[in-house]
């Protein structure tokens, strides 16, 4: 195994880059190289850098950019010692790098794109599997979410896609899983154990992600995601357990 992939594993059993460093008897820079290499080669995101810091450290990073206004890493380093919390400056420096805010939103636009594009593919190969006899659309997609759709499409300032369907979010995704007309006769048959268990937390868990979901896709907001977003997202891609949801060719 190269020394770039053992960074790689190192991190994913919860080494910090600083740990790693130490570990392998190198500098910071060198660690943060290899790594940068393999947020490029689309191993890691950067997201998975900033989590490997534990908790502690990434809530005072963050509790202190939010009172100093600044993401200079030596104010930071300098505050957390004046408050008792001392904190080593590599790890502020790396942490910082990791969570800039173009990196933090890349990061998390792969995780929600991940989850919504494969919801999205499998709910409508679902239905259309179920409804081989009928009308997919129209029999096992609630009424709201058609017109909704429908009045997406015909306001398009480009060119329409072909099917309505294509014009679902997120919170249209969670209805069409939830409505009385899929959830026990279509849904629970078919979809992992732990996502069925507890209609609620589902419908909670999705309504959560949707307004992580708008501050990415609307970055001028200002709104950049923190590492409790983060591990949400990452919780919330390992509970729906998308693989192993049916998956078919359309007929």
């Amino acid at each position: 195994m190269g020394v770039r992939e053992e960074a790689v594993r190192l991190l994913r059993k919860g080494h910090s880059p600083t740990q790693i460093a130490k570990s392998r008897g190198v500098t910071l820079s060198t660690i943060m190289g290899y790594l940068r290499q393999k947020v490029g080669e689309g191993v890691v995101r950067w997201s998975d850098i900033a989590l490997s810091f534990d908790e502690k450290t990434r809530h005072t990073i963050e509790g202190l950019i939010a009172e100093l206004g600044t993401t200079n890493w030596y104010d930071i380093w300098k505050a957390a010692q004046a408050e008792g919390t001392p904190i080593d400056r590599d790890d502020v420096q790396a942490y910082l790098e990791a969570r800039r805010p173009e990196f933090a939103l890349g990061s998390m636009y792969e995780i929600i794109r991940d989850i919504e594009v494969t919801l999205h593919e499998r709910i409508k190969r679902i239905l259309v599997s179920a409804y081989a006899q009928g009308d997919w659309w129209r029999e096992g997609v609630p009424e709201n979410v058609r017109v909704k759709c429908q009045k997406r499409r015909e306001t398009d300032p480009g060119e329409p896609a072909d099917h309505p369907y294509s014009y679902t979010d997120l919170l249209d995704l969670k209805d069409i899983l939830v409505s009385k007309q899929n959830w026990s006769s279509v849904f629970c048959p078919c979809l992992p154990a732990q996502v069925t268990s507890n209609k609620r937390e589902l419908e909670k868990r999705l309504s959560e992600l949707s307004p992580i979901r708008n501050s990415v896709m609307h970055p001028v907001r200002g709104q950049v995601p923190d590492d409790r977003d983060f591990l949400f997202a990452q919780e919330l891609r390992d509970y729906l357990q998308l693989h192993s949801w049916p998956s078919v060719d359309d007929p």
